[in-house]
């Protein structure tokens, strides 16, 4: 009988510490890290290209990236100005354990909707998706290579309408006037 007892207190227990474990909230890895290279305050300026999405031109932006989702996610705030305007754009990037890579998906204020994956050499990501812009579905495709300082990035794209035929698209440098803030992500 006294080891029926001990073997049902060690049963409870077992019981509460795996119940206590499983309520522990996951914890991002280090892939999930790698998303911190876009976080802080950015600005940059670049140059379109004249694509068949339209003609190309000069234009300036502001990034604000963040983390979210208890560090799983990044988000990224563009607002853009270019030779149509001001544009803004909110993307959301995580990571994909099963396919090793970071998936995108991005929706701007004139309509436009960017989506598709990237994967991470050290500092430079090479990413590649589906686009829709200028009532246009595209592929596209580039790298951006952050500094080894983490205080600046470039990046590079391009386009093409059946994905065999790649035209340059667009370059734009960008540099870090804020990092982000250490903490608790929402």
């Amino acid at each position: 009988m006294k080891s029926l007892i001990q073997l049902i207190a060690a049963g409870g227990l077992l019981a509460a510490a795996l119940a206590q474990q499983s309520s522990q909230p996951p914890k991002p890895g280090p892939e999930h890290q790698k998303l911190r290279l876009w976080l802080g305050e950015w600005t940059y300026e670049g140059e379109s290209q004249t694509t068949f999405l339209g003609p190309g031109g000069q234009f300036t932006g502001r990034m604000t990236g963040r983390p979210i989702l208890n560090g799983f996610g990044a988000e990224l705030v563009f607002i853009e100005r270019g030779t149509s305007g001001e544009t803004q754009t909110v993307e959301v990037d995580g990571y994909d354990p099963v396919a090793r890579n970071y998936p995108y998906v991005a929706i701007s204020s004139d309509g436009s909707l960017f989506q598709g994956a990237f994967t991470m050499n050290g500092t430079v990501a090479t990413w590649e998706g589906i686009s829709v812009a200028n009532g246009r579905r595209f592929k596209d495709r580039g790298t951006d290579a952050v500094a080894a300082d983490g205080m600046s990035f470039t990046k590079r794209w391009e386009i093409s309408e059946d994905g065999k035929t790649w035209v340059p698209s667009g370059t734009l440098k960008a540099t870090k006037l804020k990092v982000a803030p250490a903490g608790r992500a929402r």
